[in-house]
């Protein structure tokens, strides 16, 4: 009797360790390089380099990139870190179509607090509006930064909300989760859809008719940085590109076939120890 007990005890743990081995497995990001497997990788140099110290800027902890359509306008989304400041100062830092002249600098001080993690920006065409990712938040902000809607997210926030977009197409936000999860929610904060979306060191999106960009990839020191171009209909990866010389991404936007990459450089101590956006033939 004592030896049935015994290997019905070891068969339960085996039958355990193969479960936890599968949910292990189902939920492990999946690693770039084997979507190379299907997909021939596209190699793109930089055309022009732009850095945030010629624009008076210094070396800021750049969280994300959008175009305001109805200013003609860059915003950048600024963490806020400092080594010489224990207290982040997110802000946002909006700048010229060209990227030469700083409009202005919009302090985050209304919506700062201790869970307050800024991740992501994009502009809402339609409210005239920024919605910011930020971890486990998403808030929709007018240009004086006041709070319009916050969204929780629920269940969702411990896979930390880092990259956002605005989509033109049915007037709707887009999220990009540091894992797991692509959601998609109405600005009224209503969840319309999740998908699996679990590449590792996925951050920041750009989306446009149905597809979408997100930036792969946390290569410091090399060129295994990626962009993958993503079918959301079909749910399925269509192209990759080696974004070459973006070293530390934190920011994606298309505008005109051409892709601007945000790159925390300085602050990740990254091959180009600097801030900067490189521009893309795209």
């Amino acid at each position: 009797m004592k030896s049935k007990k015994i290997i019905l005890l070891f068969l339960c743990t085996i039958c355990i360790v193969c479960l936890i081995s599968a949910f292990q497995l189902h939920n492990k990001p999946i690693l770039i390089e084997k979507v190379f497997s299907n997909l021939e990788i596209k190699n793109i140099a930089p055309i022009e380099t732009i850095y945030f110290e010629d624009l008076g800027l210094d070396n800021i902890t750049c969280t994300g990139l959008t175009f305001d359509t109805n200013d003609e306008s860059f915003w950048i989304a600024d963490y806020g870190k400092s080594y010489n400041n224990s207290v982040n100062k997110p802000r946002l830092i909006e700048v010229d179509r060209e990227l030469k002249h700083v409009i202005k600098i919009i302090e985050l001080d209304k919506i700062n607090s201790n869970n307050f993690n800024l991740q992501g920006i994009t502009y809402d065409s339609y409210s005239d509006n920024l919605a910011l990712a930020t971890g486990e938040y998403i808030y929709i902000i007018d240009k004086n930064s006041n709070i319009i809607k916050k969204i929780n997210l629920g269940k969702y926030k411990r896979y930390s909300a880092n990259g956002i977009s605005y989509d033109t197409t049915n007037d709707t936000i887009w999220t990009l989760m540091y894992s797991k999860y692509l959601l998609h929610y109405d600005k009224n904060g209503k969840l319309l859809n999740k998908i699996k979306f679990n590449y590792k060191n996925q951050d920041h999106i750009y989306v446009k008719d149905n597809t979408l960009y997100a930036s792969i990839g946390a290569d410091y020191t090399g060129n295994n940085n990626f962009v993958l171009k993503y079918d959301l209909l079909q749910k399925k990866a269509t192209d990759v590109y080696r974004v070459e010389n973006s070293y530390a991404i934190e920011g994606i936007y298309l505008l005109n076939n051409k892709l601007y990459v945000v790159n925390d450089g300085y602050f990740h101590s990254a091959k180009i120890k600097k801030s900067y956006i490189n521009i893309y033939n795209f």
